[in-house]
């Protein structure tokens, strides 16, 4: 027998599971069955799994700090008709970093493809870090809405 407290569990969740199921058929429909990325053959070596462990605990703790950090701008975001004047002066500001480093735009593809299409150097990993960084919490900041997952 179902307890109560179970059933309307059950209740909560169906809907989104509904609608994640559905986004996935309808996204299916649209995009292409082709790898999102083209990647270079990989081969796997002692090197590359010595490197892989200190990069993963570095790349998780880089990941935890953009999460407060964007957690923060969003709190003190601007709120009434503070939006209307400083959210087109962060746009107009990362348009014009933008203009120098067009990965930092849309949601990561083009930075990704970028980085493993080529052997990009240390500095334009950093840098590009750090505009995308800059861009999306000062978006978040500025009060948009969304941007990270």
């Amino acid at each position: 027998m179902c307890s109560r407290a179970g059933f309307f569990a059950f209740q909560r969740r169906r809907k989104p599971a509904v609608a994640a199921a559905l986004a996935a058929l309808i996204g299916r429909l649209v995009v292409a069955g082709d790898p999102l990325y083209q990647l270079a053959p990989l081969t796997l070596d002692s090197h590359l799994v010595i490197w892989a462990v200190p990069l993963g605990l570095a790349a998780g703790a880089v990941g935890a700090g953009f999460i407060g950090l964007t957690g923060w701008m969003t709190a003190h975001r601007p709120r009434g008709v503070h939006v209307v004047w400083v959210m087109p002066l962060v746009f107009t500001a990362i348009g014009g970093l933008a203009w120098w480093l067009p990965e930092i735009l849309g949601n990561g593809i083009a930075a990704a493809q970028t980085v493993f299409g080529g052997a990009p150097s240390v500095w334009f990993l950093l840098a590009l870090l750090a505009a995308k960084t800059v861009a999306t919490s000062a978006t978040m900041g500025a009060g948009a809405v969304g941007g990270t997952l």
